[in-house]
């Protein structure tokens, strides 16, 4: 499973401070949906923003409807519903574009090519994430520029480009730890974990993976966490059952040949 910073600013968030000029109603709509997600009811969220997002079009407030549709966007990006994410996200785009606002556009072409990279079409999802490291890049953003080499190396491990994708992974590691990013420091360390495990080599696997488990529970962030856990979870599982198998063989007074081992990954 690829590690998409829940993975949350790499999705595009931009949770800057309300304005006054938004009126008490998309104030209210803005932090109903922040509440709704603090609980992981996202239901109760997009309905909130999307009530936000209406009010905002009808009284042509530009900077409102830039955050909700972010914001809905990167909820169905977490929903995996890549079409819906899509239709919010590039809505977003057109308004930093016409803006010239480069690190909001850097942030919306990575949202936009992660979603592609889930849609499986690989080469617009590069595209768009070529273009979002070379913003980044340009304007000196290491957040960004580390959030689109962990992305590109998500892409490139799906198409099987193993060694690019560890190359990918490796130079976003580097910047996360140089800028002190921890959020992008896991997700790198999860994701080199995932591509060794893919090729053969789980001592590597393990040590990436206990590295990330490690700062998903100095962050606090639980779901890191059991993803993390799954993971190195799935590579002591079947050496348990290989040693539970041969424990009750040895143990118990019954015939297993009808129950071989490999049945028991069931």
């Amino acid at each position: 499973m690829n590690r998409i910073i829940h993975f949350i600013v790499f999705l595009g968030l931009f949770l800057a401070p309300i304005q006054e000029v938004w009126g008490q109603d998309l104030k209210e709509y803005y932090e109903q949906g922040v509440q709704k997600e603090k609980i992981s009811d996202f239901k109760g969220a997009l309905e909130a923003w999307e009530k936000g997002l209406a009010l905002s079009e009808n009284i042509e407030n530009k900077v409102a409807m830039d955050i909700f549709l972010q914001n809905i966007g990167r909820i169905y990006l977490i929903l995996d519903d890549y079409p819906k994410a899509l239709s919010y996200l590039e809505k977003a785009l057109e308004i930093h574009t016409a803006k010239g606002d480069k690190q909001a556009e850097g942030w919306l072409l990575n949202s936009i090519g992660l979603a592609y990279n889930g849609l499986k079409i690989f080469s617009k999802a590069l595209s768009f994430l070529e273009q979002a490291l070379e913003i980044s890049k340009t304007a000196g953003d290491r957040k960004i520029e580390s959030h689109s080499l962990v992305s590109i190396g998500n892409v490139y491990e799906n198409l099987g480009n193993f060694p690019k994708a560890l190359s990918y992974q490796n130079q976003a590691l580097e910047i996360s730890r140089e800028i002190g990013d921890k959020e992008g420091e896991g997700a790198a360390l999860g994701n080199m974990g995932n591509l060794y495990s893919t090729l053969g080599d789980n001592p590597k696997a393990i040590s990436y993976r206990k590295q990330s488990l490690s700062i998903a529970r100095e962050r606090g962030d639980r779901i890191g966490e059991a993803d993390t856990l799954r993971d190195i979870g799935d590579y002591y599982l079947p050496e348990f059952r290989r040693l539970l198998y041969t424990r009750i063989s040895g143990f118990c007074d019954l015939r297993l040949s009808g129950y071989p081992l490999a049945s028991w990954s069931r």
